[in-house]
C-alpha cells in the first residue's frame, strides 16, 4: 500500500495504516463463505503523530477503535475487495476531512423584543381563548 493522500497538506505514511480481508456475513451465497472480502482499516493515530489534539478528539468522537486503540473502518458493502478498500479509505478520509473543520462556537444571544412579545401576546390569547370555555350561568 503506497502513502493515502487525504488533502493537500496531509498525507497518511503507508506504516501507519493496516488493511486486513476477511469473510464478510450477509447475503452473497456460497461466495461469502469462500472470499474474504470485507475490509477493515486500521490507522495508527498514535504513532504517526500527524493530527493536532484537537483534530483527534472530533475524530475519536466519530469512530470505532480496535482492541490496540487504532481507529477502525470497516467496509463490506460489495462483494469486491478492491471496491471496499476503496470504500473505506473514501470514509477514512470523509472522516478525516470532518474532524479538520473547526467547530463554529455558538454566540448565545438574548430574544429580540419583538418576538419576547409575540410569545407574551400569544399566552395571553391561550388564556383568554380556555377562560370562555369556562361558562356558568350566575343565578
Amino acid at each position: 500500500m503506497k502513502n493515502f493522500i487525504i488533502n493537500e497538506t496531509l498525507i497518511i505514511p503507508a506504516k501507519y495504516l493496516t488493511i486486513t480481508a476477511v469473510r464478510s456475513s450477509g447475503a452473497g451465497g456460497q461466495n461469502v463463505n469462500k472470499v474474504a472480502s470485507k475490509v477493515e482499516l486500521r490507522f495508527d493515530y498514535k504513532s504517526a503523530n500527524l493530527l493536532a489534539p484537537s483534530v483527534i478528539e472530533r475524530l475519536l468522537n466519530k469512530v470505532k477503535l480496535d482492541s490496540e486503540g487504532n481507529i477502525l473502518i470497516i467496509s463490506q458493502k460489495t462483494r469486491d475487495q478492491f471496491r471496499n478498500i476503496e470504500d473505506a479509505k473514501n470514509k477514512l478520509t470523509a472522516l478525516i476531512n470532518e474532524a479538520l473543520i473547526d467547530p463554529v462556537e455558538r454566540i448565545d444571544t438574548s430574544p429580540t423584543t419583538s418576538s419576547i412579545n409575540k410569545r407574551l401576546n400569544n399566552k395571553k390569547e391561550h388564556s383568554q381563548k380556555k377562560q370562555n370555555r369556562n361558562w356558568q350561568i350566575n343565578d
